[in-house]
């Protein structure tokens, strides 16, 4: 059986990673991001962005509905 401490240290690293993680996708947040995008900046390390905006998402919502366009999100 864990300690009491192992079992804080387990329930601690699962709330960060609800704090960090879409629900729904599973991929990081914004609050994921951010703390990334300044541990990079802070070591000086050399990155790179890319933004895909699909349009038209939300009629894919509307139509199919959101499990399904969530599920197509993922991949």
């Amino acid at each position: 059986m864990l300690k009491g401490e192992s079992i804080l240290q387990l329930q601690i690293g699962q709330l960060r990673h609800d704090a960090q993680t879409d629900p729904l996708t599973g991929i990081h947040n914004r609050r994921s991001l951010k703390a990334w995008l300044d541990k990079l900046i802070h070591e000086q390390t050399l990155f790179t962005i890319l933004e895909i905006d699909i349009d038209f998402f939300k009629r894919v919502n509307d139509t199919y509905g959101h499990d399904k366009a969530m599920k197509h999100s993922k991949h």
